[in-house]
């Protein structure tokens, strides 16, 4: 079972409800239709250019909306969503990227800066961005333009879904591949452990959390506070944007 059909059911059970609110900036929020519907263009723009399924895409995002209209994108096309410590070692970078080679990139505009410090990213082919005017990128939003990929890859228990690496502080990173049958028995004990209902709302801050919530129908909040830092954060504020 691929990880999407989660999101689909509730996109059909759920399809006005809000899957995800931000409150910085102006605030912008998506429903759980909305976030399908760009989903399927994004994994349709990602398939124009060439992501095939077991292909990986690394990911260097802040949690917001389009790394979850971006995973589910990915997931949808049977890829690989590869993620590093984008504060980590060049030479740790440089390893992660010999052991999974990624056919794509995909960041905002940090992560495209990054590119500047790190060879092994600027030798990646494929690169969108979702800021605006970056040089050299594929615009994210020009998914807009595709007629919506519906087609859902048929995972199996054992194929790859996210890709995370261990530090390398002790040698040489080793990738962690958590399946699609891993990511399903995750989000099942996080439904259990946290008892998440439909129609929840919960301020997340870890990102597994929000995916679970999309795959339990719960809206997750993303509040503009630095949560790394949790004796400076004006609970007053933190409750007025749940």
């Amino acid at each position: 079972m691929n990880v999407v059909e989660l999101l689909d059911v509730q996109t059909a059970e759920r399809r006005r409800a809000c899957a995800i609110i931000e409150t910085r900036g102006s605030g912008r929020s998506i429903t759980f239709g909305q976030l399908n519907e760009r989903a399927a263009q994004a994994a349709a723009l990602l398939n124009h250019h060439g992501v095939r399924p077991g292909k990986a895409v690394l990911i260097v995002h802040s949690m917001g909306i389009e790394l979850y209209v971006a995973l589910a994108a990915i997931f949808r096309l049977g890829a690989i969503a590869m993620f590093i410590d984008p504060s980590a070692d060049p030479r740790i970078i440089d390893n992660c990227c010999k052991l999974q080679r990624p056919v794509a990139y995909f960041s905002g505009l940090l992560g495209q800066l990054l590119r500047l410090r790190y060879a092994a990213l600027r030798n990646i082919t494929l690169n969108f961005s979702t800021a605006r005017a970056v040089p050299g990128t594929i615009a994210w939003d020009s998914a807009a333009a595709f007629r919506p990929h519906r087609d859902l890859f048929a995972a199996g228990p054992q194929t790859g879904a996210l890709l995370t690496f261990t530090s390398g502080s002790t040698g040489a990173p080793k990738g962690a591949l958590r399946s699609h049958g891993v990511l399903l028995a995750q989000l099942k004990a996080l439904r259990e452990t946290m008892q998440l209902t439909p129609g929840d709302v919960d301020l997340t801050t870890l990102p597994i959390v929000l995916l679970a919530n999309l795959a339990c129908g719960v809206t997750s909040i993303i509040s503009d506070v630095d949560l790394r830092h949790p004796a400076r954060v004006d609970g007053a504020r933190v409750y007025a944007d749940a």
